[in-house]
């Protein structure tokens, strides 16, 4: 699996005014090439503008459905989107060739047993344009034992939700209040190169990332470095005991000499149905007590966290410094210290530049901010911290005697040297991470409030 890719278009801005693309021409890539278009399109005694009828928002055509008895198959409340879809049906994320389309994905709540139902009241003519073949994109992207006939999927689901267990050992169990009731949930831990039942869940479980998590790709089930945490919904029906697929988090565990390992969180999902519940902190937290309980870990990295990710740990992070005498209100007045440093890192398995980002908000935390002093005062603290960058920057090329080149040339190539760019870099870096920080410190004072 490689690291996230940047999402980009590949439009060139063709078939646009003033380089804003027309949302009328979409079809234009689909359509046959011809060496006459508008001869071709009088003898059809067609508009091609038309076409655009035939185009349907895949994101918008895409319904996906946990489902826990068959009862549940005709519940539209159910049905939750995908948050992209380009992943599977390309960068515009468009659909060609239907009228009415709807794509459902139907998966048994725990079993994620398979449904794809293809519905649409019209199909365009192969003549003018040939239509997308919408189950032939989505395979190798859905489990491969996915039923097309809802009576098939219906016949066995009851039984198949009725016997399933969670893969794996079973690491933690909890509950939280809702609106409805007290819910149960269990969290189990597995790696599918050693678990034959893990292996075959991964490959239904691991579909779900191409809907939710940008540039993603399934893990190598055949590397025996790869470790899962899955959450479960435990529930009562018909008199048993039987589960809900919640969401998961997976790792990879680098080899870290002499003969340590050092994690690394790859992905994290939780599904939109168990959004806003304060799951992820809870399946996050669990993953870092895992590892935090193995002495030959050395700590605990994350591949190319997405803002609202590194929002999630950097608030789980903060619950457990917050625990920590180190990190007391009255320490936090002072610098960054090696005795943080060495604290995160022994008891959390934390990282240096996670334990300083963790110290910094909350010393933010811990300020005054109504007190336009104590604000200043933070502010500049951060202006500092961006600009250490920028120092050691100058630092090195001081070492390689880079200084003694052209002013012009020597700004050029280093251009924190001009004060302005300097000055506005930094403050504009400061400000990005006061932003964050504040998203983090405001959910901190929700939670010390909802406790007390």
């Amino acid at each position: 699996m490689e690291p996230p890719a940047e999402v980009y278009d590949e439009s060139d801005g063709e078939n646009s005014v003033d380089g804003h693309e027309e949302e009328s021409v979409y079809l234009f890539d689909l359509v046959k090439p011809v060496s006459k278009e508008a001869t071709v399109w009088n003898a059809l005694n067609m508009n091609p503008y038309g076409l655009s009828a035939w185009a349907t928002d895949s994101v918008e055509a895409m319904k996906l459905k946990l489902v826990r008895c068959v009862k549940d198959m005709d519940d539209s409340e159910l049905n939750f989107k995908p948050e992209m879809t380009y992943q599977v049906f390309g960068q515009k994320e468009i659909i060609a060739g239907y009228k009415d389309l709807q794509v459902n994905l139907v998966y048994g709540a725990g079993s994620l047993r398979t449904l794809l139902d293809i519905k649409f009241s019209k199909k365009i003519d192969a003549d003018v344009l040939e239509a997308e073949n919408v189950e032939e994109k989505l395979n190798g992207f859905i489990p491969k034992d996915y039923f097309t006939s809802i009576d098939n999927f219906s016949m066995g689901l009851d039984k198949e939700e009725k016997e399933f267990t969670p893969p794996g050992e079973k690491i933690r169990e909890f509950a939280i209040e809702t609106e409805s009731g007290e819910q149960t949930f269990e969290i189990y831990n597995a790696a599918p190169y050693k678990d034959h039942k893990m292996r075959s869940y991964c490959e239904r479980m691991q579909t779900f990332i191409m809907w939710y998590i940008e540039a993603a790709s399934f893990v190598e089930l055949d590397d025996e470095k790869w470790n899962f945490f899955l959450l479960f919904e435990k529930y009562k029906f018909d008199n048993s005991t039987r589960y809900a697929f919640v969401g998961f988090v997976s790792a990879y565990e680098f080899y870290c000499y002499p003969d340590n390992i050092r994690p690394r969180i790859s992905q994290m999902l939780i599904l939109p149905p168990f959004q806003k519940a304060g799951l992820g902190v809870e399946l996050l937290s669990s993953t870092h007590d895992f590892y935090r309980g193995i002495s030959k870990v050395t700590d605990i990295a994350v591949e190319s966290p997405s803002h609202e990710f590194q929002r999630l740990r950097d608030f789980v992070d903060c619950l457990a410094c917050q625990k920590l005498p180190e990190f007391a209100p009255s320490k936090l007045k002072d610098n960054f210290s090696k005795e943080m440093e060495a604290v995160a890192k022994g008891k959390l398995k934390m990282g240096k530049k996670q334990a300083q980002r963790v110290y910094n908000i909350l010393k933010l935390h811990s300020c005054n901010r109504e007190r336009e002093e104590d604000l200043e005062e933070y502010m500049d603290y951060l202006k500092k911290q961006a600009d250490k960058q920028n120092q050691r920057t100058h630092e090195r090329a001081k070492k390689k005697g880079l200084m003694k080149m052209e002013r012009e040339i020597l700004v050029e190539m280093i251009p924190s040297l001009n004060p302005e760019y300097r000055i506005s870099s930094v403050t504009q870096a400061a400000t990005s991470m006061f932003e964050q920080f504040v998203k983090v410190v405001s959910r901190l004072e929700r939670d010390a409030d909802e406790d007390d």
